[in-house]
């Protein structure tokens, strides 16, 4: 639903972020909550009912009743989930709150951490910032909310690996189907450089943690998803997932045993993780899978593409061979 680019999602709490951050920064690019509701219940697919009307508002209230009330949508195993990724993916809110998103911008302009787009993903909220906190736990609670929404909501946190290095590792894993995925350097959810840019988070995390460290750091990340994000969706009484934080799993002390128990993680670094979570009790989406079978299916077909004219021609040579 919002991303680093761009902010849609109309909030009552705070309005300025879709008016700031949408595409167009008009209505025309802004989602209204009885819109979203619309493409949840409509994605569910209730039988014998009309596609709702994003304008009438009685529709989606009898819509969203009968929803709940039949079997229909355990039938088709359809759920709409959102998501509102923090504390990085942010930039969007800094165009009507730049005092809640951390200033590295010093720290992208020397470092060339990325140089293309999606330079933006670097950005972070200040996980000190109180304001801050507030706003994410209140949009959270707004998204768990909504009508006909589903049991979870997405947290998000796969803003990507700590350096290109690290990144380039996993995507190669995942288009070579390299066995030894354990080999995958860790990965933080945040830019950890970005905070450490900051004189104020730095200074909190070595009073906090002892260090600047990146585990430090880690921890402060922990901290953040744990006490801000998963506790607001907890609090409302929905399941929160998670972009697999770390690639060391359920074992990474940074991580272990500060997240709810109700958790669900998604894999997406490795493929390692996804078996120590199950073991650990969590339960897990593998992403990593279905990564790897996007990138499979069509490379086999470029390959049967390939291959295909090539036994063609060379069956012909051998008729003609024989033939002779």
């Amino acid at each position: 639903m919002v991303d680093s680019p761009s902010f849609p999602l109309a909030s009552k709490a705070y309005p300025e972020l879709a008016r700031e951050g949408s595409w167009t920064r008009s209505n025309a690019s802004i989602y209204s909550e009885e819109q979203v509701a619309a493409v949840m219940l409509r994605a569910k697919q209730v039988q014998n009912q009309p596609i709702p009307d994003v304008h009438d508002h009685a529709v989606l209230v009898t819509l969203s009743a009968s929803c709940c009330s039949c079997a229909c949508v355990e039938k088709r195993f359809v759920d709409v989930v959102l998501e509102i990724d923090t504390p990085a993916h942010t930039l969007a809110i800094a165009k009507a709150h730049p005092e809640m998103v951390t200033p590295c911008w010093g720290w992208m302009a020397t470092a060339r951490f990325k140089t293309d787009v999606d330079s933006d993903d670097c950005m972070a909220l200040d996980p000190t910032n109180s304001a801050a906190r507030k706003m994410v736990k209140t949009l959270l609670a707004e998204a768990a909310g909504l009508e006909g929404s589903s049991p979870y909501v997405h947290v998000g946190g796969d803003e990507g690996a700590a350096d290109a290095a690290a990144a380039a590792v996993v995507l190669l894993q995942m288009v070579l189907l390299l066995p030894l995925l354990l080999l995958t350097p860790p990965a933080p959810a945040v830019k950890f450089p970005c905070w450490n840019n900051s004189s104020k988070i730095k200074a909190h995390v070595a009073a906090t943690y002892g260090d600047t460290s990146d585990e430090s750091f880690a921890k402060l990340q922990a901290e953040w998803t744990a006490n801000v994000s998963c506790a607001a969706v907890v609090a409302a009484g929905k399941r929160p997932v998670l972009w697999q934080p770390t690639t060391k799993g359920p074992g990474d002390p940074a991580w272990d045993g500060k997240l709810p128990a109700s958790s669900i993680y998604m894999i997406w670094l490795n493929s390692a993780s996804e078996t120590a979570y199950a073991k650990n009790g969590s339960d897990v989406v593998s992403v990593c899978r279905c990564l790897l079978a996007a990138c499979l299916l069509p490379a086999c077909c470029l390959l049967a593409a390939c291959l295909l004219p090539a036994c063609c021609l060379l069956a012909r040579c051998l008729l003609a061979a024989c033939s002779c």
